[in-house]
């Protein structure tokens, strides 16, 4: 699937080109624009082809507009953040500045793109706020393995939470992928009658917090019970998982930032048992390090039903 940023940039360079060709073209031999500068190369270059250079230029707007139509109100919602608003005033100023200014040539050319750029822009700022692999704008569950990025993590008992959302996506054949935030990858599957957004964490441990509010943000989800943090856990033995719905968050770093994020602790969790370290002094090394021998072969069924209990809390 190509992602929606990517045709959002080849739009916003394909509009830029129409309109300096167009605009270079066209006021080369505008009445009031025109000079005696004898740069019509490309003017030439363009005769005949205003009207196709226009002809672009206006369905590039009019798949814009089908865009935001598509998108609801959750699209414009996006255009008062503020460096959404910032282009948004660039692209006014674009449009403004050559007629005030009488700019001549390819200087209104330049300053004239200018609004189309800003504009486009700020349109595709707004597309990015809506999701076109959902019916609505809402979810009803959102499930997040917590994990440190990176490749020297893979495989980590600290990543547990990670690796799991990873069999679940596998399991349903369906790919993960960034989400515009950078703070998590994530896909969205429409599960019996209810929609599912399975996010595996790219921000450390200790900053969980971020990537879990971003996702409830991006997807209006307001009830922290449907949220679900599938995580590590010391005090469960290997092999072991248990659901929990709110509660202590008993010294884990990550289930602590999204805590303080989402100011509450009533989000659901998987725990996933990795076993206490031999001794109390080594909790950092063990939970960074990779399970041996039997260890990690309970730590794989420990997965395998973690996935299924996923399944099960997400179709009630």
């Amino acid at each position: 699937e190509i992602e929606q940023r990517v045709v959002h940039r080849a739009l916003v360079m394909a509009a830029g080109v129409a309109s300096v060709l167009y605009h270079g073209a066209e006021t080369d031999r505008h009445p009031i624009r025109s000079h005696a500068m004898p740069g019509a190369v490309w003017a030439q270059a363009l005769e005949g082809h205003q009207g196709l250079l226009l002809q672009i230029d206006r369905a590039l707007a009019v798949m814009v507009g089908l865009s935001l139509a598509a998108g609801g109100s959750r699209m414009w919602s996006a255009l008062f953040s503020p460096k959404t608003l910032a282009m948004a005033i660039a692209a006014i100023l674009g449009l403004v500045l050559p007629e005030v200014l009488q700019l001549t040539c390819w200087h209104y050319a330049a300053v004239h793109s200018m609004w189309h750029l800003c504009a486009f822009g700020v349109v595709g700022r707004m597309m990015r706020q809506y999701n076109p692999t959902l019916p609505g704008t809402t979810v009803d569950w959102i499930v997040v393995g917590l994990g440190n990025p990176g490749i020297k993590y893979i495989g980590t008992r600290h990543n547990a939470g990670v690796e799991v959302i990873h069999r679940v996506v596998r399991s349903l054949e369906l790919e993960l992928h960034p989400a515009d935030h950078r703070t998590a990858s994530i896909c969205v599957h429409q599960q019996d009658v209810h929609k599912v957004v399975y996010a595996a964490s790219e921000t450390y441990m200790n900053r969980s917090g971020a990537a879990v509010q971003a996702l409830c943000r991006d997807y209006l989800l307001t009830d922290p019970s449907k949220i679900v943090v599938v995580h590590d856990d010391l005090d469960l033995p290997p092999g072991r998982i248990r659901l929990k719905l709110g509660g202590s968050i008993a010294g884990h770093n990550g289930l602590a930032s999204i805590a303080r994020q989402l100011r509450t602790t009533e989000f659901a969790r998987v725990r996933i048992g990795i076993g206490k370290p031999p001794s109390k002094f080594d909790g950092p090394n063990w939970v960074l390090s990779r399970p041996q021998g039997e260890h990690a072969d309970s730590q794989d069924c420990a997965f395998r039903r973690a996935a299924e209990a996923i399944e099960v809390v997400t179709r009630e």
